[in-house]
């Protein structure tokens, strides 16, 4: 036979087995984890079927890339380079798909555990995660740091190879493997209950899930539901609809409009959800309201390798929303240029398609002032839909208890039962949880500093108490037992003893240095003006927002100038009763039970401080009520001067006076009279008890300032300048007191004293009203005094003159050029009483 001639196409021509063989191939598809190893095995299935030119490895390399790891190679696929495309194309997916080598080199010092694996397996990923750039040396002390202790125990004194010591490894973990299995189940330890805790929850949450079906899926059931916005079912203009953002003409209608999203996640409310309306508000770009219908919890799965969990707001809008608070707490990004969706903490992306709507620009803010723009830069701090997000700051509310733990077993109870074993459980725990001793700041102290601020701003936390998780070691001591099983509070409930006390420590240390005053869960601001109102709220959203905290923001006042702080309404010129308080009072339906009316005279004596002669106007009430058992249930027999007693007290509340903020830098005067409750003391005593009272409940004021007494009795002037012998020992106590903050004791008198200038003019003041001088008048005309004097040869002088306001005709003295009105002696100690009060009023 003669041999085949050389014909030169040899080359170019494949020979049968090769053209099958490049038929039958189908190559795998693309491992995102591991595209250098891909390519390896890829590469081989070439040279088996060979394929040797690129242009061919090229087409087969594209034919199986999926759309969005198409994009990142959509320029070489457009326009196929001349020279090596699978080259280009493989470097480019590398470069795209491969970690780098600080995402490698981390994950071998930290990502990397030995879990389920055999040792050996373990060196192999550490080396091919090494790429050969780490030391041997390196590489085997951090392999057997991920040994187990045993293992690295038996083989820190060998001195083979790595791969010697890797297949020893292997045979310790199979002798060894059961017993440490035993072992693990036999220790007990708080991080494996914890452990254990946080998976029975998640099964009952993942339970609750599958139960309600609330995954957020598309309708197919083998695709996944991606983050794609479509413009189908919008009324976008053909320029809008073809050019988006780039149209620089418009047709109406179109609805196309740019915003910078929304801060909150909502989604759609259906018809069985607007049943149950909430308050909360929400507040659209174009300042329109927004219902809310509650809160539903959505498993999201954006195309990463995990799924979301997220509580949204259930609102009156038409798509969900994924907003500002879901991509801050979950670390994500949007890269609109490149249509991805970025996981910073993962290094992970995923691809979406881009689409033109009109966005809601959502948020929890209704306001547009300096200040509501400057809560915007704090979006955490207005998160409405309590996802539960790791608590940046420390705090745990400890529970120290005494004695045995408190038990009892579940009973069968009727519902009157049932409420009284609840309060019996609770007194319980309080009984024997060792109290906190963390003191409270004075609810009055907020107006201390007060003067001179004109612009004032009132946070209040959402759920304060609940921010504020239990201490793990604690949580079973919360445990309360109901008929559907025992539950424990992970987070401090509001009947718990020193729960008031943690929060108020925790408030503190967080505001302490701040311009602000924090009480429990409600904080004030107050600065001199605008721009350092700026300032100050803007130090406390910080440090806020660094704790983890969140604002009720339908609760919060911004940048006003009076507004309602712990029930009193502070503006720059004082503080008063707030209105709806005082309005609350004045309807009060009559008490009628004695626990009823010292309800009612506990909430009137909240605002005493506002209400003049308080002692006098509730006396009659007092006298009710006293000598009474507590929660005394007895009815109140109401009489006349009772019931004219109590709605004199509602006009009180109605008519307080406002208070002036104090000025520090002011003169201080201390104005003192003695009241009539000391009967059997002298005139002396009683004085000088007034002014020790009064020292003594002003002290906060007085101490450490230079201060004058005023009194209206003159030999009390004197009082430090006797000697010991001539004063009882009460006196000594109390000067001794009084001498502790100031000694300098005056009397009012003459002009200095304007109240009694301003008797001396009778004709320009009223007598009080409830002089009847109708009566007066009837009681002259058969007065035998009278009678005497207009008879008797004296120098006085009567005439009848009509006195206004009232314009009664009544007899009266005008010898010395003043009118005197003549007072029977049935009125003269009615009058008598009633311009002494009107002195000191």
């Amino acid at each position: 036979m003669e041999p085949p001639h050389d014909n030169g196409e040899s080359d170019t021509k494949p020979s049968v087995s090769s053209e099958i063989a490049r038929v039958a191939f189908k190559p795998p598809p693309l491992w995102r984890n591991n595209v250098e190893l891909w390519f390896s095995q890829i590469e081989s299935q070439f040279l088996i079927s060979g394929i040797s030119q690129e242009e061919t490895k090229f087409h087969h390399v594209v034919v199986i890339l999926k759309e969005d790891i198409l994009s990142y190679v959509s320029d070489l696929v457009r326009c196929r380079p001349n020279d090596n495309p699978y080259t280009q194309l493989k470097n480019r997916l590398i470069t795209q798909l491969a970690d780098s080598e600080s995402v490698r080199l981390r994950n071998l010092l930290s990502d990397m555990q030995l879990s389920d694996k055999k040792p050996s397996q373990l060196l192999h990923e550490m080396q091919d995660l090494s790429l050969g750039k780490i030391k041997k040396s390196v590489t085997r002390m951090l392999w057997c740091q991920r040994l187990p202790i045993t293992t690295q125990q038996i083989l820190s004194a060998s001195t083979d190879k790595l791969a010697s010591l890797a297949l020893t490894a292997d045979k310790i973990a199979e002798v060894s493997g059961v017993r440490t299995c035993v072992n693990s189940v036999e220790v007990e330890s708080t991080r494996l209950n914890r452990l254990e805790a946080q998976i029975s929850e998640l099964i009952s949450a993942v339970q609750q899930v599958q139960s309600n079906n609330i995954r957020f899926r598309n309708a197919s059931p083998h695709r996944r539901y991606r983050t794609r916005f479509s413009s189908r079912n919008r009324s976008f203009c053909w320029y809008h609809s073809k050019f988006g953002k780039k149209a620089q003409k418009c047709v109406p209608p179109c609805d196309f409009s740019e915003n910078n999203g929304a801060s909150v996640s909502v989604f759609p409310a259906n018809r069985s959800d607007k049943c149950n309306r909430s308050t909360l508000k929400l507040v659209a770009a174009n300042g329109s309201s927004i219902s809310t219908f509650g809160i539903k919890n959505k498993c999201l799965d954006l195309g990463f390798d995990r799924l979301f969990n997220w509580n949204f707001i259930v609102a009156d809008v038409q798509r969900p929303i994924l907003g500002a608070d879901f991509l801050e707490r979950y670390g994500l990004l949007v890269d609109i240029k490149n249509k991805k969706l970025i996981d910073v903490e993962r290094n992970r992306t995923t691809r979406g398609h881009l689409s033109f709507g009109s966005s809601l620009g959502i948020t929890v803010l209704s306001g547009d002032t300096q200040f509501h723009k400057l809560l915007s830069k704090f979006p955490n701090l207005t998160n409405p839909s309590l996802n539960i997000v790791p608590k940046s700051h420390g705090t745990t509310h400890c529970i120290l208890t005494k004695g045995p733990p408190v038990f009892s077993r579940a009973r069968r109870l009727t519902p009157e039962k049932l409420k009284a074993v609840k309060t019996e459980f609770k007194n319980l725990v309080a009984q024997v949880t060792e109290p906190d001793r963390y003191p409270l700041p004075h609810i009055q102290d907020f107006a201390s500093e007060l003067c001179g601020k004109t612009v004032f701003s009132k946070l209040d936390l959402k759920r304060a108490y609940y921010q504020i998780p239990v201490e793990p070691e604690d949580v079973q001591k919360t445990a309360q037992i109901i008929p559907c099983g025992l539950y424990e509070f992970l987070y401090r409930p509001f009947d718990l003893r020193n729960a008031a006390q943690t929060f108020q420590r925790f408030l503190d240390d967080i505001l302490r240095d701040l311009n602000c005053f924090a009480y429990l869960d409600d904080i004030l601001i107050a600065s001199i003006d605008h721009a350092s109102h700026y300032r100050d709220l803007e130090q406390v959203f910080q440090r806020l927002n660094e704790k983890g905290l969140v604002l009720n923001i339908e609760k919060c006042i911004f940048g006003a100038d009076k507004l309602p702080f712990l029930g009193c309404e502070v503006s720059k010129d004082g503080i008063s009763p707030s209105k709806e308080k005082v309005e609350a009072l004045v309807n009060y339906p009559q008490p009628q039970d004695v626990s009823a009316l010292r309800r009612f005279l506990a909430m009137l004596n909240f605002y005493r401080r506002f209400i003049p002669n308080a002692a006098e106007i509730q006396r009659i009430l007092y006298d009710l009520v006293k000598d009474k058992k507590k929660r005394d249930k007895t009815t109140i027999d109401w009489s006349e001067a009772a019931v004219q007693a109590f709605q004199t007290c509602k006009n009180s509340i109605a008519q307080a006076a406002l208070l002036a903020h104090r000025n520090s830098e002011a003169k201080l005067l201390l104005v003192v009279d003695a009241s009539n409750t000391e009967s059997r003391y002298s005139t002396y005593d009683r004085e000088l008890f007034a002014v020790y009272s009064s020292v003594k409940h002003f002290r906060h004021f007085l101490e450490g300032r230079d201060f004058i007494i005023y009194t209206n009795h003159k030999p009390l002037t004197f009082a430090f300048q006797k000697t010991g012998d001539k004063t009882s020992p009460r006196q000594q106590r109390h000067l001794e007191f009084i001498s502790q903050f100031g000694t300098d004791i005056r009397c009012i008198s003459g002009i200095q004293n304007t109240v009694a200038d301003a008797l001396s003019r009778i004709d320009e003041i009223s007598i009080p009203s409830e002089i009847d001088y109708e009566e007066i008048a009837r009681a002259q005309t058969d007065d035998e005094e009278l009678l005497t004097l207009q008879g008797a040869n004296s120098n006085l002088v009567f005439k009848t003159i009509s006195l206004e306001p009232h314009g009664t005709p009544l007899h009266c003295d005008v010898s010395t050029g003043n009118i005197r009105p003549y007072v029977p002696k049935a009125f003269r100690t009615t009058i008598i009483n009633g311009i002494h009060s009107l002195a000191h009023s």
